[in-house]
């Protein structure tokens, strides 16, 4: 029922607290993200999938505009890609040198952006081998969330210096 009631008790989500959660692209399953270095899809019978590999906290996780994948952010300083049919990790990506706060999708799927602690935004290329296709500085603290324009020419960010930066993706990736 929706009137806020306990779908599942502390002793059968995690083992730590949730940092993140997202319902899959139909609608049919919960995905969360834990400070315990987990990700778990549930099927709203038990945990149907878990995603073990990170070696630090889950800071966030975005699914792809397809809904095929998961990217997933953590504190050991790296990015996971995930097939969201078998929970397996596909690849491990690394462009920050200190934690990762935030990863999303940009509209098209062709981008993730990943911000961290170490103050910078990457831009990845989901298209080519993902890719680092730049990387963003401008903050004075840590980028704790990121967010592409509707369009995908442009992504915000914010900061714990207080501020919100607005970015043009300096190329938009085209696929032929």
């Amino acid at each position: 029922p929706l009137n806020g009631s306990l779908a599942y008790g502390p002793e059968l989500i995690h083992s730590k607290g949730i940092s993140s959660i997202q319902y899959t692209k139909d609608g049919s399953n919960l995905i969360t993200g834990s400070f315990d270095c987990t990700l778990k899809m549930w099927d709203f019978g038990g945990t149907q999938l878990q995603f073990i590999g990170h070696t630090d906290a889950v800071t966030s996780f975005a699914l792809s505009p397809d809904g095929h994948y998961l990217v997933s952010a953590s504190m050991d300083h790296t990015i996971r890609i995930w097939d969201l049919t078998t929970g397996s990790c596909i690849s491990t990506l690394r462009g920050h040198n200190q934690g990762v706060t935030s990863v999303i999708y940009s509209p098209d799927g062709h981008m993730v952006l990943s911000a961290s602690l170490d103050n910078s935004i990457v831009v990845w290329d989901t298209t080519d081998g993902w890719k680092i296709r730049n990387t963003y500085f401008g903050h004075t603290d840590w980028v704790q969330s990121i967010t592409f324009s509707p369009d995908g020419m442009g992504f915000a960010s914010g900061s714990a210096d207080q501020t919100i930066k607005v970015w043009g993706v300096k190329v938009k990736l085209d696929v032929l």
